[in-house]
């Protein structure tokens, strides 16, 4: 079976939410959840746009991370 880009999306950002809620990064998982459902419904109108908020939401995770590490 081939597996194309929708497919990878949406298993990545399944993976995605999952770290996010365990974390309790409920943007972060809000935004992936919505990256999964575009995956699996096979719609890629405005993907760039959600995965810029996703990039968004995960650098403020990681700032928010950093600081409490320094």
């Amino acid at each position: 079976r081939l597996i194309n880009c929708t497919d990878i999306l949406r298993e990545a950002a399944h993976g995605l939410k999952g770290m996010a809620n365990n974390m309790g990064l409920s943007a972060l998982a809000r935004v992936a959840g919505e990256l999964e459902k575009r995956g699996r419904d096979n719609n890629t109108d405005s993907l760039d746009l959600l995965i810029q908020e996703a990039q968004k939401e995960f650098d403020k995770a990681r700032k928010a991370f950093q600081s409490i590490l320094n």
